[in-house]
């Protein structure tokens, strides 16, 4: 091995430890930010929670009328099996 490989690998190498500190060093600094709780605002959450009520209801309301509709579409056109089978 040359010596410019060996200084070239050696500035990389260092560079990298140096990189990885600082990066350890800011993850570490955001998690002590992450420890602090963030204010509670209930009327906001209430909210969110009835808008939320609402939503599901009216999937649920949807979601019923589209069975009903299955079950009018079944007991007008009963499935019939094929009277062939394709030779694929």
């Amino acid at each position: 091995m040359h010596v410019r490989h060996r200084i070239a690998t050696a500035t990389l190498l260092g560079c990298a430890a140096l990189s990885g500190t600082f990066a350890l060093s800011q993850t570490v600094h955001l998690g002590a930010d992450a420890k602090k709780p963030a204010p509670v605002d209930t009327a906001a959450i209430a909210q969110r929670n009835a808008a939320l009520d609402a939503t599901q209801q009216s999937a649920q309301k949807h979601s019923r009328r589209r069975l009903q509709a299955c079950r009018r579409f079944q007991k007008s056109a009963p499935w019939q099996s094929p009277t062939w089978v394709p030779s694929w």
